[in-house]
């Protein structure tokens, strides 16, 4: 028992000031490391960040090749443009051709896109299309229709607005319409006339205000 005694005598006391710096030393460790966390928690954030760009970089990039190659080959001096050129002549000799059944020739730019009208041998530059009057615009594209729906084999064709020319130029654009080749022209206009009396044949005339009836529509098909 007094041996039991002395050694607890023989134990050292804390000391008050030696605890206080551990917990001190302790505290700016717990700190530190937090604000170690803090940072490397900074970094993954970062590294996230720089990877979802590079990513959307290189998506981007692969994008701006595609673009590029497309714009290359739709371009002034791509390979499209390269073959439609090649057949642009053989094409305009055909549809000149057509319309020359209407009175008309054109020649066709592709850079920049033009329509040039002749309508007579004497005017070798023709106008641009933009420069011609409705009427004449109106009758250059139901003879350009015409032509290419003859070039293209659909020999079909559906002119709206017919009411921009007066009566004799309706007359003369019947006239042309039952002379071409064509297998159908459906022809629209806002008229207050009655329809005339004496029907070409092969000309079928139908109202719109009170709606086609279904043998009207057969017909028209038929015509």
């Amino acid at each position: 028992m007094v041996e039991e005694q002395a050694k607890l005598r023989a134990v050292q006391k804390p000391n008050g000031n030696d605890l206080e710096s551990r917990m001190t030393i302790l505290a700016e460790r717990i700190s530190k490391g937090e604000r170690v966390l803090e940072k490397a928690q900074q970094l993954e954030s970062a590294k996230d960040w720089w990877e979802a760009h590079a990513r959307e970089k290189s998506s981007l990039e692969a994008k701006i090749s595609l673009l590029d190659r497309l714009t290359e080959f739709f371009g002034p001096k791509g390979a499209m443009m390269r073959q439609v050129s090649s057949g642009i002549g053989s094409f305009t000799e055909d549809l000149n051709r057509h319309l020359a059944a209407f009175g008309y020739s054109c020649s066709l730019a592709l850079e920049p896109f033009e329509i040039r009208v002749r309508a007579s041998e004497d005017n070798r530059f023709g106008f641009s299309l933009k420069h011609l009057s409705e009427s004449e615009q109106f009758r250059f594209g139901v003879a350009f229709q015409s032509a290419l729906a003859m070039l293209t084999g659909l020999r079909f064709v559906v002119i709206d607005r017919a009411d921009v020319l007066d009566k004799e130029k309706r007359k003369m654009l019947t006239s042309l319409l039952l002379n071409s080749k064509l297998d159908q022209a459906i022809v629209l206009a806002t008229s207050e006339e009655a329809a005339p009396l004496i029907v070409p044949q092969g000309v079928k005339f139908l109202s719109l205000v009170g709606g086609i009836k279904p043998s009207e529509a057969v017909v028209c098909a038929a015509a």
